[in-house]
C-alpha cells in the first residue's frame, strides 16, 4: 500500500478546534504544513454542538465533525459508532488512520484500521504522571485502550522517556519513532520592532512582562507561577501576563486576589496567534507538573524569549539549565521567583540564553525538518499493509 501525496491521512483527534489546546495547535499546524507540501489530511473529531459546522476547513485543512453529543458515555459512543461508519465509507481509498492521544478514540481508530487493511499511527501527547502511558496504567480501562494501541504500527514519541513507558508496556522498539514538535520559524522570530508591539499590545516601553501561555488546568501549574510571584514583591512596572483559558481560571483570579496581585495580572484569555505577546514579553515561564513536549515553549525559543521551566520530563529535555534557559523543582516557590527575577534583573544573561535556545530550536525543531521526518514515516509504511480481521 503506498502512502504517497495522492494518498489520504485520516487524522482522527477527539478534541479539536474550537477546543485549543498544545495537542489542538500541533495537530493542526502539522496538517496544515503537510497540506502545503501537497499531501491529502482529513481531519475527523467530534461536533459538540449543533452550531458548530459538520464540514470546515481551517488553514487550509479539510475537518469533519461527527455527531458526538455533550453526554458523557452516550456521547462517545455515538461518536465511536459515527466514526467506524465515516472510515467504512472511506475504505476504498487508499491511505493511512493518524490518531493522537491515548484513549478510546485512538484505540478503537487503530483497531478500525486492522479491520479496513489501513496502516495505522499513533502520536503520544504527554509523558510522565499524567502522561498517556502511566495515566492509563491505573484503570481496567485505561490499561484496555492501551493493549489496542500497542497495535498501531507506529507509535511517535515526543521525547525519550516515552521510549520507556513504552517498553514497560510491551511495545517493541522497531515500532516507535521519535519525532519532536516543530515550529514554524519564519513566524516565531525575534521581534523587528519590539516597541511597535509592545504599544500595539497596550504595555509601556519601560514595563517588565512576564508570559504564560497555555491551558488554564491543574497540571499546567499556573497556581504555583502565581505563588511564586507573590515572592517576588512584584513592583508597579512589573506586569504578569496570563494567554490562555480552562476551567481553573475562577480558581487562579481568586488566588491572585488573596496574594494581593489583582493589579499585577492581565488575564489575556484565548488567543488565536501568540506571536505577539511573546516577542512583547522578557521572560516567559511554563511551571507545569508535566508534559509531552511544550509547544509554548518552543514557540518561545524560536522568539528568543529567554525561558524558564518546572524541571519535569519533557520540559528537561527540551531546556537545559544554565545553557538555553533555567530549570527550577516543581512547587519551590522560592526557587521560580528567584529564576525569574534574575531573568529580568540580567539581561545579557538573559539574551546569551535566549540565544542559544534559539539556535537549539532551528537545529533540533524547524517545523520544515519535522515534516520531512513525518513524510519519511508515511513513506515507510507504504509496503506495510495490515489485512482485515
Amino acid at each position: 500500500m503506498s502512502v504517497e501525496k495522492h494518498a489520504t491521512v485520516w487524522f482522527v483527534i477527539r478534541y479539536f478546534h474550537p477546543f485549543v489546546g498544545g495537542l489542538e495547535k500541533n495537530t493542526l499546524n502539522l496538517a496544515a504544513a503537510l497540506v502545503r507540501r501537497g499531501h491529502r489530511i482529513i481531519v475527523v473529531t467530534s461536533r459538540f454542538s449543533k452550531s458548530w459546522p459538520r464540514q470546515d476547513s481551517l488553514l487550509g485543512v479539510p475537518v469533519v465533525r461527527l455527531a458526538s453529543p455533550d453526554i458523557k458515555f452516550a456521547g462517545a459512543c455515538i461518536f465511536l459508532m459515527a466514526l467506524a461508519l465515516y472510515l467504512w465509507r472511506q475504505r476504498k481509498r487508499s491511505g493511512l488512520l493518524h490518531a493522537f492521544q491515548v484513549g478510546y478514540t485512538s484505540g478503537w481508530t487503530i483497531l478500525l484500521g486492522r479491520m479496513l487493511g489501513k496502516p495505522t499511527v499513533l502520536t503520544l501527547a504527554s509523558s510522565g504522571s499524567g502522561g498517556d502511558i502511566q495515566r492509563h496504567v491505573r484503570t481496567v480501562w485505561g490499561r484496555a485502550f492501551l493493549r489496542l494501541c500497542r497495535r498501531a504500527l507506529r507509535v511517535v514519541i515526543l521525547n525519550q522517556t516515552m521510549i520507556q513507558e513504552l517498553k514497560g508496556i510491551g511495545y517493541e522498539d522497531s515500532g516507535i519513532a521519535l519525532v519532536g514538535n516543530g515550529v514554524d520559524m519564519l513566524v516565531y522570530k525575534k521581534a523587528e520592532d519590539r516597541a511597535r508591539i509592545r504599544a500595539q499590545l497596550g504595555f509601556a516601553a519601560y514595563e517588565k512582562l512576564i508570559l504564560y501561555v497555555g491551558r488554564l488546568s491543574p497540571e499546567k501549574g499556573v497556581d504555583f507561577l502565581i505563588r511564586s510571584c507573590a515572592h517576588m514583591n512584584i513592583s508597579g512596572q512589573t506586569k504578569l501576563l496570563i494567554v490562555g483559558d480552562g476551567p481553573e481560571k475562577v480558581k487562579l483570579q481568586e488566588l491572585a486576589r488573596i496574594a494581593g496581585l489583582e493589579s499585577k495580572i492581565c488575564w489575556c484569555g484565548s488567543v488565536e496567534d501568540v506571536v505577539d505577546y511573546l516577542q512583547a514579553a522578557d521572560v516567559f515561564v511554563m511551571p507545569s507538573q508535566f508534559e509531552g513536549q511544550s509547544n509554548a515553549i518552543l514557540e518561545a525559543m524560536a522568539c528568543e524569549l529567554p525561558v524558564i521551566a518546572s524541571d519535569v520530563v519533557g520540559n528537561n529535555e527540551l531546556v537545559s539549565h544554565g545553557d538555553n534557559g533555567l530549570l527550577v523543582p516543581y512547587g519551590d516557590e522560592g526557587a521560580l521567583a528567584a529564576a525569574i527575577c534574575s531573568m529580568l534583573g540580567d539581561r545579557q544573561q538573559a539574551r546569551e540564553l535566549a540565544a542559544r535556545a534559539h539556535a537549539c530550536v532551528l537545529e533540533r525543531h524547524n517545523l520544515q525538518d519535522v515534516i520531512e521526518r513525518y513524510e519519511a514515516l508515511y513513506d515507510s509504511l507504504q509496503t506495510r499493509r495490515e489485512q482485515p480481521v
